[in-house]
């Protein structure tokens, strides 16, 4: 029995999720009579705690002292996590951690964690040592899984209004008793109220809860906002995109022209690009159309819409309004089309021409008159010269 004893005692002993014999081994067969150890499955998250109660037996004929000291340490090294008297060399990454919590002269083994990490993760075994009665239960293995740190919830998560105020709430996941978690709320909205709490369920444990007053604006509209829980340095978050809802604004422009012509008028020279250009922003997508006075000339549902001027107009000053609507609201903006007609122009420069034509003719017509006179007057004088000259012959014959 002393062999035996002796052998188990090297071994360790380990909790898993269920009690469970070593492999290859029978626990009836070769369990020692009497010694039993009964725990619950253990399952924790990063950064939060656990309490696993546990109960051991030991047989009849033993009787344990109240000076008994009970040891939990892991099955692949020696060290030990947790232990009921001071005097054993606990370790370091457990102390402080690692809290054997149960009355062992009473045969309660229990024992808690907090703030659990990665590293945790692994099988324990329970031992008991009170004088010369020294006993590990290596039979049964406790085995302890550490997860990653569950993420909070936002909620309500969906359309938010601009302008209407509104309350979020950020929601951790339920921890055991003394893990306290501290929200935290992070983006570019402003959060006028915050209201930090906890909730306590029938299973006894703690739900940390957050909830923010805001009062969402255009401006917000696809930013994000995030929700932060922290449990003992380890933390987890949750982001949201926040969907804001407002009613439209536009913006006409003139292709071709520079600014933008809401409310405004412009001058367009005929054979110029004649369109004007509706640009829409809204949440959700707008009902957008052209008109000209009660006559609806475009439509469709998006961003915006491009009016293509009609030449009926083109020599008129017309004023065009786009409107835009969607279930938040409407807005509408007018631009005045003036349309600079080469018509007029034209008719003006042919009677030009004309004119330059005509005056041309007139000066040509005086530059081929003046020598025909001139040529006139000449051969006039010669004549008058000869009949001076026949006059004066006649009275000598």
């Amino acid at each position: 029995m002393r062999h035996i004893q002796a052998q188990i005692c090297q071994h360790g002993f380990v909790v898993l999720f269920f009690l469970l014999p070593l492999p290859g081994k029978g626990a009836d067969r070769d369990q020692t009579p009497g010694y039993t150890l009964s725990a619950q499955p253990v399952l924790v998250a990063s950064g939060l705690c656990v309490e696993i109660p546990c109960n051991f037996t030991v047989p009849a004929s033993r009787t344990l002292s109240r000076s008994v000291t009970g040891i939990w340490r892991r099955t692949e090294t020696p060290d030990i996590v947790a232990a009921s008297t001071e005097a054993s060399m606990v370790s370091e990454g457990t102390k402080g951690r690692f809290t054997l919590t149960g009355k062992v002269h009473e045969g309660n083994c229990s024992f808690s964690i907090s703030n659990a990490r990665p590293a945790d993760q692994g099988f324990y075994e329970f031992r008991i040592e009170d004088g010369k009665h020294r006993y590990s239960y290596q039979w049964n293995r406790l085995r302890v899984s550490v997860t990653d740190l569950p993420e909070p919830t936002i909620s309500p998560v969906g359309e938010l209004i601009a302008g209407k105020p509104i309350t979020l709430t950020c929601t951790a996941h339920p921890a055991p008793q003394g893990c306290k978690g501290n929200i935290t709320w992070g983006g570019r909205i402003n959060i006028e109220n915050i209201y930090n709490y906890e909730r306590e369920d029938q299973a006894g444990k703690v739900t940390s809860i957050s909830d923010i007053t805001v009062t969402p604006s255009q401006r917000e509209h696809n930013s994000p906002l995030t929700c932060t829980v922290t449990y003992s340095g380890v933390s987890t978050n949750s982001s949201i995109t926040l969907d804001v809802q407002y009613p439209p604004s536009l913006t006409i422009t003139v292709p071709g022209h520079n600014g933008t012509y809401e409310n405004k008028s412009v001058t367009v020279i005929e054979g110029d690009t004649k369109r004007l250009r509706c640009e829409v922003n809204s949440n959700p997508v707008a009902d957008v159309s052209w008109w000209r006075g009660d006559e609806i000339l475009s439509e469709t549902s998006g961003q915006g819409l491009t009016l293509a001027l009609q030449n009926d107009y083109i020599a008129d000053t017309v004023t065009y309004t786009c409107l835009a609507r969607n279930t938040h609201g409407s807005v509408s903006g007018t631009v005045s089309v003036t349309v600079a007609s080469l018509t007029h122009d034209k008719k003006t420069n042919h009677l030009i021409i004309l004119m330059i034509r005509g005056l041309s003719i007139l000066a040509l017509s005086g530059i081929i008159a003046v020598p025909a006179v001139l040529v006139m007057r000449c051969r006039k004088k010669r004549r008058q010269r000869q009949a001076e000259d026949n006059q004066k012959s006649s009275p000598e014959n």
